[in-house]
């Protein structure tokens, strides 16, 4: 049986997306995908919560993706038809705690991992080291998909969820032997020469080339734009040009730019100090090609795992990605979903890597994921 997932436009349908989880005889567990517009529907949720007889887990989103359209409203119900095994990580931990709380968990499974999905609370204090904790510990040996859950307000809420409750400053962890195919691409080109990172505080940099931040990236924007920012136009410009953090093997990691403090310039994740970024820039073609090119990855991986169905398609996609593209943005999801369809999520920040390369947070990049 090919599995199928299913959007409902509000909240007013809760009962029966409740009545559809727990009749699915397929099925042995559920993801779910909330609009973050809900997230004050408190008591509403928690009844839907409340009524799921399987285990489940998500989180809140800025925005969704249900038949390869972008949504503002409504949730989304995924069913899986293998077990995934879920707990949640505080941010703040120490390492072998965290080591100590996976043995666990991995005791419990009882089974090959193939897979993790980790989703973590997009404004937590915490994420960089939760994520180098993660990777030390499963390596190469495991795909990983996942993002941030959260808002545009940029504030932390409990945004993630699983059965046992709702949770902010923390990742949301998910072990699976369910075997996972995946692409990430983002179509972001350079525009300048590597700029050393002098000085940076967590998500704030402070300092390229020895020169305030942002008196180096407003002369770059401004040169290559055209344009001028003034007081309450950073977003709007910045958008169209972010970081890219330079890697050994050439690859850029894309950092989005949100607001400036002072000549610091805020971003969505951790530029290390001692890091190389380049200002880069792109345009409708160049990003619609990256999208093409993570869904041909990830179709590519999916070639030789034999599921006895037709795959389902999956997508983390940046929300700031869509608000850049506008409404050329269901093009890219379109691509993305070829001869089939796309559900998924709009994040703040995209976790994956395809069981080859270090996992790294994203921004601003598509991901595709097929199962």
């Amino acid at each position: 049986m090919n599995m199928q997932a299913t959007y409902f436009p509000n909240w007013s349908e809760s009962q029966k997306a409740a009545e559809l989880i727990n009749s699915d005889q397929t099925s042995k567990c559920a993801l779910i995908l909330i609009s973050d517009a809900h997230r004050n529907e408190k008591d509403q949720f928690q009844a839907f919560f409340d009524v799921i007889e399987k285990p489940f887990f998500g989180g809140f989103f800025p925005g969704l993706i249900a038949d390869a359209s972008r949504r503002e409203q409504g949730f989304i119900v995924i069913p899986i038809d293998q077990d995934v095994y879920t707990s949640v990580v505080p941010f703040g931990i120490t390492e072998s705690e965290y080591d100590e709380m996976i043995d666990k968990m991995s005791e419990r499974a009882g089974t090959e991992i193939q897979s993790v999905f980790y989703f973590v609370d997009a404004m937590g204090s915490g994420k960089p080291d939760s994520i180098a904790y993660l990777y030390n510990y499963f390596g190469i040996g495991v795909n990983y998909i996942g993002g941030g859950a959260g808002s545009l307000s940029f504030e932390s809420f409990p945004c993630l969820f699983n059965q046992d409750g709702m949770y902010s400053n923390a990742a949301l962890l998910g072990l699976t032997s369910l075997p996972l195919s995946i692409g990430v691409e983002h179509g972001w080109k350079p525009i300048s020469e590597p700029m050393k990172v002098t000085k940076a505080t967590g998500n704030m940099l402070e300092e390229l080339e020895w020169k305030p931040a942002f008196e180096v990236y407003r002369e770059l924007v401004e040169q290559h734009s055209g344009e001028k920012f003034t007081d309450d136009n950073f977003f709007d410009i910045a958008k169209s040009y972010p970081f890219g953090m330079v890697k050994i093997d050439s690859e850029m990691v894309i950092r989005d730019p949100i607001q400036i403090a002072g000549k610091h310039i805020h971003v969505v994740d951790e530029v290390p100090e001692g890091e190389y970024v380049s200002l880069m820039h792109g345009n409708m073609d160049s990003l619609l090609e990256g999208a093409r090119a993570a869904r041909d990855k990830s179709v590519e991986e999916s070639a030789g795992k034999d599921q006895g169905r037709k795959p389902f398609r999956f997508s983390i996609d940046c929300i700031s990605r869509s608000l850049f593209m506008g409404d050329e943005f269901d093009k890219e999801l379109q691509i993305i979903a070829g001869d089939d369809t796309v559900f998924g999520a709009l994040t703040i920040g995209e976790i994956a890597n395809s069981g080859e390369l270090f996992l790294e947070i994203y921004n601003k990049t598509a991901v595709v994921c097929n199962w």
